[in-house]
């Protein structure tokens, strides 16, 4: 199987003869994209799979003149573009539920009647906020209590001995020149592996840093400066994180061994006790205290999370990020916009994934998106390592789409979740309002604008540097876990006869598409071997999708999608599995999947081969 992620909002006929490629197109072979995931290939340039994955579409050169009349026509035609409005499921067996999901996109704000416009408001359901712990307690109202089973208990996951920002007590302030510095060769490794893993923050400009952490290793302890002792908690804080992100040998997996997270714990420690959390006047420590807060989210509960990050924001009001100075340089200028809007969006994220307050919006701060220049560099210049190369993305720039698509998420947060719909309840204790349709509409412009501005088709096929792949990844499953936050308010529509009200269906099953188009592509980075390392992110958006998708299949067990949403789970299941070594979020979303289904009197599928996904 393979992911069909598809950026576009419309769907239906209109505009499809335009788009959808000719007959003329059509070639009677595979592509090599086809041929390698052993499926059915449509022959046409380029096709479905193709179109709806970003990848490249490639025929084998053969000696028959057909190819070159291709090649003749697709050139005499520049202006055919090929069709993302088409989509295939690639599930031979599930034809009939292919073409029910296929039409899940709500039609645009250009082609829907006026006479749609007038019908007025759909109702969105939500347990008080867009937190994952609010859908689950959604489900057990709907669903009502299993027998023998203590589910408000069997949520609370264990957690391990977890490291904190803030300590009882007097801080323990370690003077910068006696922390221990490790070799120069596993420093540049690990903050290689944190960087790299965090693609979408650009938090600090990295051709400086890699200059100080040059000094840091050719000058004594006595000799350093200023610059070098405030680099310091920088460095230490960056190699945390990237204990997190190492690879694990199938030999010592991370849940057997620790020696990952012991390490990354005692450089965190030593960052914590030489920087000043209460009155942080430093950029470079501000910095630090960010990495640092990225490293508790991958070890600790978000909840917990959401405190400090909120605190580092605060933080960065107090020194004036939002107003550069005068006389600040234009990478410092750049470098500190960069900073802020990395918490902000970080702050945005946490807030959605816990169902807590949003941060203060953007028309209030008032201060404008980073440039370029606290980003870019040489290839050579980015890494530290001697041989290595990194290749920034040339196409789009992935860390302001990853920015400006956290406004939307916003908004999306702000117009569905409410928090003054604590009031209003059905017989049933479950939480509505109504939305108007203009808002939905407004939404899902703004959704189509963000994918208008990248240069998204083949991003997945041009860019051969592994960490640049799996930040385009990420990037394609934020926007689809947007849609989800989107379109899930209206899940009952699936299962409730309404006369009018066929817009909330089409909202229904685009929400059930986007949660199949993350689970593929987290399938695809799986394949890719893409898939390790404390990818928090990564496991909320799967499982988000997972129960989104498990809503439905509780709600209707005999639905005609059943079958095909128990792959997807079983899917999204395995994924979850491959990243429980390294973070504590998919082990409690693996359990709370398991404790739904039992719930839901669902016999729990049989978890696939790894090795075959």
């Amino acid at each position: 199987m393979f992911h069909t992620f598809d950026l576009s909002l419309k769907h239906g006929a209109e505009g499809e003869s335009e788009l959808s490629p000719g007959r003329n197109d059509r070639v009677r072979k595979a592509c090599e994209l086809c041929r390698q995931m052993k499926v059915k290939c449509d022959g046409t340039h380029p096709c479905k799979h193709c179109s709806h994955s970003f990848h490249e579409c490639i025929y084998r050169d053969t000696h028959r003149k057909r190819h070159a009349d291709l090649d003749h026509r697709t050139s005499a035609r520049p202006g055919k573009k090929p069709s993302l409005q088409k989509r295939s499921n690639h599930i031979d067996d599930f034809d009939a539920d292919s073409s029910q999901i296929a039409a899940c996109q709500p039609d645009t704000p250009e082609v829907m009647h006026e006479g749609d416009r007038e019908e007025g408001r759909l109702e969105a359901r939500h347990h008080g906020s867009s937190g994952e712990r609010s859908f689950i307690e959604r489900l057990k109202l709907e669903l009502g209590d299993s027998p023998g089973i203590d589910f408000e208990s069997r949520l609370r996951v264990k957690e391990r001995l977890a490291p904190r920002l803030f300590l009882l007590g007097a801080p323990n302030c370690l003077s910068r020149t006696s922390a221990p510095l490790p070799e120069r060769q596993r420093a540049q490794i690990l903050v290689n592996q944190a960087l790299d893993a965090h693609l979408l923050y650009h938090a600090l400009h990295r051709p400086t840093f890699t200059s100080v952490f040059q000094l840091l290793y050719s000058l004594d302890r006595e000799d350093y400066g200023e610059t070098e002792l405030n680099h310091l908690p920088l460095l230490y804080s960056l190699m945390a994180v990237g204990c997190l992100s190492e690879k694990h040998n199938e030999h010592s997996p991370a849940e057997l061994s620790g020696g990952s997270l012991s390490e990354g714990l005692k450089y965190f420690e030593i960052c914590r006790d030489m920087v000043d959390l209460e009155a942080c006047d430093n950029l470079f420590a501000l910095q630090a205290i960010f990495f640092m807060n990225i490293f508790l989210i991958s070890t600790c509960r978000l909840s917990r999370c959401y405190t400090y990050v909120s605190h580092m924001l605060s933080l960065a009001f107090r020194m004036g990020l939002h107003r550069p100075g005068k006389t600040d340089s234009p990478v410092v200028v750049e470098t500190k916009r960069s900073l802020f809007w990395a918490i902000w969006q970080l702050l945005v994220t946490l807030a959605s994934m816990c169902g807590l307050p949003k941060p203060v919006p953007v028309e209030e701060i008032g201060m404008d998106y980073p440039e370029t220049i606290a980003v870019s560099a040489q290839p050579d210049q980015e890494r530290m390592g001697p041989t290595e190369i990194f290749q920034v993305p040339k196409t789009i720039p992935s860390h302001l789409s990853y920015l400006k698509l956290h406004e939307t998420i916003y908004r999306v947060v702000k117009s569905l979740y409410p928090p003054n719909t604590m009031q209003h309840r059905d017989g049933k204790e479950l939480l509505k309002h109504f939305v108007t349709k203009d808002t939905i509409f407004k939404l899902e412009d703004e959704l189509r604008r963000w994918t208008k501005h990248l240069a998204i088709r083949d991003i997945l096929a041009r860019h051969k540097n592994n960490q640049c792949y799996r930040a385009e990844h990420e990037l394609c499953m934020a926007f689809a876990h947007t849609q989800v936050y989107l379109y899930r308010p209206f899940m009952h529509y699936l299962f409730e006869s309404h006369n009018v009200q066929q817009e909330g269906r089409k909202y229904a099953l685009a929400g059930i598409r986007a949660s199949c188009n993350i689970i593929r592509l987290v399938q695809d980075m799986h394949r890719h071997d893409l898939l390790f390392g404390s990818q928090w992110r990564v496991a909320h958006m799967i499982s988000t999708s997972a129960l989104t998708l498990l809503y439905v299949l509780l709600i209707d067990k005999t639905s005609t999608m059943a079958q095909y949403l128990k792959t997807e789970l079983n899917i999204a299941r395995v994924m979850l599995v491959s990243l429980r070594p390294y973070c504590i979020h998919s082990q409690r979303t693996h359990i709370a999947l398991t404790v739904c289904y039992v719930l839901g009197r669902i016999p729990p599928l049989r978890l696939i081969n790894l090795t075959r996904c």
